[in-house]
């Protein structure tokens, strides 16, 4: 069943303890505060106003501006943070900087996670981990999160053990940039995002990073997740089809900016669309595309031979419409691309696979 708890539209981010009888949520103002509310007894709902915690007992500054991710640990006793606070500067300038921190909302005590960091060196986007061990109780012990440092140009997605106090730089990015991280597939691995400059246009896609063993390093390339998105705050994997996903692809560095090694298929824009959309892919080498269109029940309604492409990205237009030339009815249908070498299709084929949203031709905004 679900239940509507408000429906006033302010609400940024929001999370539900684990037994979901608690919410911890803050609102798109930037306030210093996050809201406690309790869904079985609300008259202990409550605004807990936030502060900046420091390394001596009892002793606070008020310079916390508003909060943004919002995690419960396994247990439902802590909530973990990040926050965004403004310094007075001695030349009258305002020292900015994120940290993270944990909050108990029954009493409202706040106590920091990481200590002081030098200036311009910026720690936020916390993730816990929640590997299900063998007899079904949680492990949220590992700690993911970005660490920005500004004076020296990079970004560390680094990962640390409360348990053990073992830690690992998981992946290192020559500018200082907010990746969002997140662990996903039962903590095996890590999704950020990350800018990529393509044709002089500023674009921002999805990554991930498959882990050691040991969940303190990386094992194998990087891999394509999702092209044009962004803010991996939650992700479930599915399979591509259900998911519309992109198939991920490794890729390597050039200059710090990702590049495809094998062929790959963006979600196409806009998403839903009415009269026409845009749907671009990536070749690694001079291939014959083919894009095909399938409906919910698996029956291709068009095919979108593309002939002989070179190496690139490349873009085409669909109006939504079948192999006959008439609109389809509004839904939701899959793309497929495939890639013919002068080998031919070879006998495993890959495909990648995009949701495709569409709008009748005609009708709708």
């Amino acid at each position: 069943n679900e239940e509507v708890i408000n429906a006033d539209g302010d609400w940024h981010s929001i999370a539900l303890s684990p037994d979901g009888s608690r919410l911890v949520a803050t609102t798109t103002y930037a306030e210093p505060s996050i809201w406690f509310l309790d869904l079985v007894q609300p008259e202990n709902s409550r605004l807990i106003e936030l502060y900046h915690p420091t390394t001596q007992d009892g002793i606070h500054q008020d310079v916390a501006l508003f909060a943004d991710v919002l995690q419960w640990d396994a247990t439902g006793t802590y909530v973990i943070y990040d926050v965004f606070n403004s310094l007075p500067g001695p030349a009258g300038e305002p020292i900015d900087f994120w940290t993270v921190n944990a909050l108990e909302p029954t009493s409202g005590t706040i106590w920091p996670l990481f200590p002081p960091q030098p200036k311009g060196v910026q720690i936020s986007s916390p993730s816990l981990s929640s590997t299900i061990r063998p007899d079904g109780t949680i492990d949220d012990c590992r700690l993911l999160y970005e660490r920005l440092d500004e004076p020296n140009l990079r970004t560390e997605i680094s990962v640390f053990d409360f348990c053990t106090g073992e830690e690992g730089i998981l992946y290192t990015i020559a500018e200082p940039v907010f990746t969002f991280p997140g662990f996903i597939n039962g903590d095996r691995e890590i999704l950020f995002q990350w800018k990529a400059v393509e044709d002089e246009v500023q674009r921002i896609h999805l990554f991930r990073q498959p882990l050691a063993g040991d969940g303190f390093s990386r094992r194998g390339a990087l891999l394509y997740f999702m092209l044009d998105a962004q803010y991996p705050h939650t992700m479930i994997l599915a399979s591509a089809a259900s998911a519309g996903i992109v198939r991920p692809t490794d890729v390597e560095e050039q200059d710090g900016t990702p590049q495809p090694a094998a062929f790959s298929l963006a979600q196409n824009y806009p998403n839903p669309f009415n009269a026409a959309t845009l749907i671009s892919f990536f070749v690694p080498s001079e291939s014959r595309a083919i894009l095909d269109i399938f409906n919910i029940h698996g029956q291709r309604v068009a095919a979108l031979d593309q002939g002989w492409r070179a190496a690139g990205r490349h873009t085409v237009s669909w109006s939504g419409v079948d192999a006959q030339g008439r609109p389809l009815a509004s839904g939701v249908y899959f793309c497929r691309l495939r890639l013919r070498s002068a080998r031919g299709w070879g006998p495993d084929p890959q495909d990648a696979v995009a949701a495709l949203s569409t709008l009748q031709v005609g009708k709708g905004r």
